[in-house]
């Protein structure tokens, strides 16, 4: 829902409407991770695996 609200208000806003975009982006993404994680706790451990090496993200 908050989302949605934020798609809607950057399709009526003039000033700021990349950085409602940029939340909204953000929303989804973090969304996308608590799903794979839900579907597969391997892949949060290989990523900070990943991240602590210094290896790619």
């Amino acid at each position: 829902m908050d989302v949605l609200e934020l798609l809607v208000k950057a399709s009526y806003a003039r000033e700021n409407k990349a950085d409602l975009l940029r939340q909204a982006n953000e929303s989804i993404e973090m969304t996308r991770w608590i799903v794979r994680m839900a579907h597969d706790p391997e892949t949060a451990r290989s990523k900070a695996v990943r991240v602590q090496r210094g290896g790619p993200q």
